[in-house]
């Protein structure tokens, strides 16, 4: 009578309690498969943030033309990464495709502006996607305040961002104005009409919202309307968090790092 089991065992080792699922090392996962997601479990100090990073490198040199996006909240990992690049024997080649953003840093600051025409979509676009994340910010404000701060940032959010996206530099249309514009832009209707009358042109929809419906408005209305989109952005204020947003130019983009199999590194531990 052949025993099965012990024959599986021989052969596989102990099967984990999960159906379908294998005890393997790490280096012995499918590229294939690993690009699907790999889940880390472990007490602290078994050495997962060794094992992550190593098999991170290890790909990074392996797959040149893959892109990999490191989201490390507490900088353990960008340690241990920079560190075994620093170790290896072409240590040169592999840092010209890395891109480090300490966040938070107040002394070096990698610009990545909301609105650029490198980034492949339109100005129109990402202004919606940054009054959308206003919005993603403070979804009890909309909700519980759906006159005062749901109609700013839902609807005239938007439409400033339209505007500022479209003041563009005289000699190089590149150069537009950002996010940090905006609360200079809310302090000053004489300014704002300035620029909507100068640009706007460029966005008639939002040239009609802030001409027909906004500016007409009481100086009270528009503070009430004004008020959440005011205080969502005022850390941007922050010396750091305006050269970040302010420059005019990203200093990488998602779409360049996936072209170019880059490694972008987002460090939080200093924020």
């Amino acid at each position: 009578m052949i025993d099965w089991k012990l024959i599986v065992k021989i052969l596989w080792g102990d099967l984990p309690k999960y159906p379908n699922t294998r005890f393997v090392q790490n280096e012995d996962l499918a590229a294939e498969g690993l690009t699907m997601g790999t889940l880390y479990i472990g007490k602290q100090g078994t050495g997962k943030t060794t094992s992550l990073s190593r098999h991170l490198v290890e790909n990074f040199k392996k797959y040149p033309d893959q892109a990999i996006f490191v989201l490390d909240a507490k900088g353990s990992n960008t340690n241990e990464i920079l560190s075994l690049i620093a170790k290896d024997p072409n240590w040169e080649t592999l840092a010209k495709r890395i891109v480090y953003d300490d966040m938070g840093n107040p002394d070096w600051v990698v610009p990545l502006p909301e609105f650029s025409h490198m980034y492949g979509t339109t100005f129109d676009e990402q202004a919606h996607r940054v009054a959308t994340n206003l919005q993603n910010l403070a979804p009890e404000l909309v909700k519980g305040a759906p006159y005062i701060a749901g109609l700013g940032l839902q609807e005239t959010a938007p439409q400033l961002f339209r505007v500022e996206s479209s003041i563009s530099d005289e000699y190089n249309e590149s150069k537009t104005w950002q996010v940090t514009e905006t609360r200079a832009l809310l302090s000053s209707m004489a300014l704002l009409r300035k620029m909507v009358a100068k640009y706007g042109y460029k966005v008639p929809q939002a040239k009609e919202y802030l001409e027909k419906e906004f500016l007409p408005l009481s100086p009270n209305e528009k503070e009430l309307r004004t008020y959440a989109i005011r205080a969502l952005l005022g850390p941007t204020e922050a010396p750091e968090i305006r050269a970040r947003l302010g420059y005019y130019q990203p200093r990488w983009t998602p779409r360049e790092a996936i072209k170019n199999g880059l490694m972008v590194i987002v460090d939080g531990s200093s924020g």
